[in-house]
């Protein structure tokens, strides 16, 4: 059972993540293409084609950005 404590700060993160989330036609267009092509390289057996789809979709956005902070920190 969760205590309040951790309650508050999980209605904490849900709420900034809710703000910040950025749903736009171009995210689902971006997130549809990359969808499609994963799906040919899962159709080809092509893990680079696979990795590819993955680079390019939108959810990778924050996965950049950690890596760019791991670099430059």
């Amino acid at each position: 059972m969760m205590d309040s404590e951790e309650l508050l700060k999980s209605d904490i993160i849900d709420k900034h993540v809710r703000q910040n989330l950025g749903l736009s036609w171009l995210n689902f267009a971006v997130l549809f293409c990359a969808t499609i092509i994963a799906c040919v390289g899962l159709n080809m057996n092509s893990t680079a084609v696979v990795i590819g789809a993955m680079l390019i979709s939108p959810i990778m956005g924050p996965n950049h950005w950690n890596g760019l902070w791991f670099r430059y920190s």
